[in-house]
């Protein structure tokens, strides 16, 4: 009886309400190049924020009951943009086209947006860096995006792999959750090298939300969502080409192509290639300074739709990558015996991921969509004398019901997800096994009161196989103050469960012991946060865009990294005391010029953790960051200018004391600053570009403790706090044939 009420509750969810009296009736076509005859075959008509609604036959026919709530008329088709049309004259018959919403997309894109801008319409904060702003700089892949962003911080994890790493809110880029078109990207043991996985010519866009995001993406996410759009099929050049070379001896190659087959029908192929084969060791040490590497992978996907309702895609790809490093002599030596130190990382993945989506014929604005994606992961390493290697199989899976409740005012989304995740890591031969089976349900109503208040109240349960029960609720709330200022607030609660030898790969290159003190708990943490948004006009047609936000983040459980305890080892476990986060932004967006604009951030990071019972600041994270970044465009972007300002404050060092005196460190690390800049001219359908990456020449000093002794109680190459390598000129150029 009880599963009775709840079908019947959720089939008058569903069904829109039917109204008897007078009606209104038209025709909706769909744009034609030659003429306007094609029908629209079941598209939605219905009174705005009301439930009386129509749906149109075979020829495009629909009829719909007069009403005295509103005279704006909406038609909606799957795939196309809603138009709204005002109702004067209630005895004339209407008629509707209907224009296809990703050519509006791609014109907004291509003409009217800027490097990034913070989203105006999104209940969330949330920023978005354009395939404009991905190529103010090289973005060789997704690491080297965010170099002139203000929300995301860029910074290398030792000295000997040339692995980048990320943080978000003064905490690392494990606690943010990394996707690719609302799937999971990076997580796992893909965390350490992963950023370098995702080529920057693939990218179309990336989505940064900070605090807590939606739970219909899961549980993981705490400080934040980054969500990397990548190129289309449907809309992509049919050829595009990037060459890139830098004075390091790097180069890189992409292609992407992309075939419209049918009107139902279109597919694309993506290919990367990069490789580093010339050694550099500028400070002397021994070592070099980047790893030399090899990285391909090729990926093809196609979309489809079945009919002008359905849509879905597949895709399939593959990636391998070598790196090489350690010191230059065992790199001369082919066949070195251990008399050096060197480091291998060997990683293959394999990829299978797909969507599918459709319209609810019966229903306004309701659409059922489904994602699945699988991972093979496999890595072979070794760090001098240390051996490590793993293998993950992960397979997620998301299935989400859309619609409104009574009027377009209140949305629902309903759902299920499942996550599988196998591994298999081996640390110095000692086997480390885990396999967590998650399948999860959430719901997530959204109330929109047009150009006021917004809000979104969602929550999530997982059944994890290993930890239990995870309850996760978010809530999100936006309110505009007037048509010039906007606030959001947020707060949602994250879980995940640490994967310690992967998101610790750095203390790899170092003397330091592995100690793992007892059985771990999922990591569980809060986040809250308010942002506030808005613009000022200076002059005419001249404003300044501003934003302000503060988060805080506090950990229920953390697992604790305690590299101060013991110099000789890296001991973890659950915390036992007080780990939060606090961080506070201002920005400004400015256009003095017509196309000169200038856009600076300042943040202030308070991070403190438990460590050995006693509270203190985490280590190796910079109080304070500063970026200014200037860009200028000649009429028609025929040439443009791109320079980006970073200044880093200090960072708490590990306490090494217990070292010998020629082997310890200062309290802090120094403040500096480091410029990027490049020029770039285009033509009908070439761009070429140069510049060069921290001109400033700014390097870290003893990248590498006790150097000379790296077999030795002392040697630490992963205590990292600026760049190691000094100033690097690049060039490129990439070619575009629609």
């Amino acid at each position: 009886m009880k599963n009775k009420i709840i079908f019947f509750v959720f089939i008058i969810i569903l069904i829109p309400e039917t109204v008897f009296g007078f009606n209104i009736s038209g025709y909706v076509f769909f744009e034609n190049n030659k003429n306007y005859q094609d029908p629209a075959i079941g598209a939605k008509v219905f009174w705005e924020n009301t439930t009386i609604a129509a749906m149109t036959n075979q020829y495009g026919y629909f009829e719909i009951p007069k009403t005295d709530l509103t005279d704006k008329l909406v038609i909606f088709y799957f795939g196309y943009d809603n138009d709204t049309i005002r109702i004067t004259d209630f005895s004339k018959e209407i008629k509707i086209i209907l224009s296809k919403s990703f050519e509006l997309e791609e014109v907004i894109v291509d003409g009217d947006l800027g490097g990034q801008f913070n989203s105006s319409v999104s209940i969330e904060a949330k920023q978005i860096i354009t395939e404009t702003g991905l190529n103010k700089l090289p973005c060789c892949n997704l690491s080297e995006s965010f170099e002139n962003n203000a929300s995301v911080d860029v910074t290398f994890s030792d000295a000997l792999t040339g692995a980048k790493q990320i943080k978000m809110l003064g905490l690392d880029g494990k606690y943010s959750q990394i996707l690719r078109e609302n799937m999971p990207a990076i997580r796992g043991l893909s965390t350490p090298f992963g950023l370098s996985f995702i080529p920057g010519a693939w990218m179309h866009s990336v989505q940064i939300s900070k605090g807590s995001a939606s739970v219909i993406n899961g549980y993981e996410s705490t400080t934040g969502q980054i969500n990397i759009e990548l190129k289309k099929p449907e809309n992509s050049e049919r050829l595009f080409l990037n060459l890139y070379g830098n004075s390091e001896g790097k180069i890189e190659t992409n292609l992407t192509s992309a075939f419209k087959i049918s009107d139902k029908l279109s597919t694309m192929f993506y290919w990367h290639g990069s490789q580093l084969n010339v050694t550099h060791d500028q400070n002397n040490d021994g070592f070099v300074d980047m790893p030399l590497m090899k990285q391909y992978q090729l990926m093809n996907r196609w979309k489809f739709k079945n009919d002008r309702m359905t849509e879905g895609q597949l895709a399939f790809r593959f990636l391998s990558d070598e790196k090489e490093g350690g010191q230059t002599e065992f790199l001369k030596q082919k066949n070195d015996n251990g008399t050096f130190y060197g480091i291998k990382i060997n990683t293959i993945q394999y990829e299978i991921f797909g969507k599918l989506g459709f319209g609810i014929p019966v229903t306004i604005n309701s659409a059922v969509g489904t994602t699945f994606s699988f991972i093979h992961h496999e890595q072979n390493s070794f760090f001098g004398n240390r051996n490590y290697s793993g293998i993950q199989n992960n397979f997620n899976a998301n299935l989400i019901v859309q619609t409104i409740v009574k009027n377009t005012a209140h949305n629902l989304s309903i759902g299920g997800s499942f996550l599988y995740d196998d591994y298999k890591e081996y640390f110095n031969y000692e086997a480390f096994l885990r396999t967590e089976i998650v399948p999860g349900v959430f719901s997530q109503y959204t109330y929109i009161l047009p150009e006021k208040l917004s809000f979104i109240l969602g929550a999530r349960t997982d059944f994890n196989n290993i930890y239990g029960i995870f309850f996760i609720p978010r809530v999100h709330l936006k309110y505009q103050l007037n048509e010039h200022f906007t606030l959001r607030a947020s707060a949602g609660k994250g879980y995940r469960t640490s994967n310690v030898f992967a998101e610790n790969t750095s203390v790899f290159a170092s003397s330091r012991h592995f100690v793992i003190e007892e059985e771990f708990k999922p990591e569980v943490a809060r986040n809250y946060g308010i942002n506030f948004t808005g613009d000022l006009h200076i002059a005419k047609n001249k404003e300044i865009e501003f934003g302000l936000d503060f988060y805080r983040t506090d950990f229920i459980n953390q697992i604790v990294a305690d590299i101060n305890s013991n110099i000789d080892e890296i001991r973890f476990y659950n915390l036992k005391g007080q780990s939060y986060s606090n961080s506070f932004q201002v920005e400004l967006t400015a256009e003095p010029i017509n196309r000169l604009e200038i856009f600076s951030a300042f943040r202030i990071n308070d991070v403190h953790v438990t460590m050995n019972d006693e509270l203190i600041e985490k280590p190796l994270v910079s109080k304070h960051r500063a970026l200014v970044t200037i860009s200028y465009a000649t009429e028609h972007k025929k040439w443009m200018i791109d320079i980006t300002n970073q200044f880093i404050g200090t960072s708490p060092l590990p306490d090494l004391s217990q070292n010998p005196v020629e082997f310890r460190l200062d309290k802090n690390s120094p403040a500096y600053y480091i410029l990027h800049a490049q020029i770039t001219k285009r033509f009908k359908r070439i761009d070429i570009y140069a510049g060069a990456e921290n001109l400033s020449d700014f390097k870290q000093e003893n990248l590498i403790i006790d150097a000379e002794n790296p077999f030795g109680d002392n040697f630490d190459a992963s205590i990292i706090w600026g760049p190691v390598s000094g100033r690097k000129f690049y060039a490129g150029i990439r070619l575009k044939i629609n």
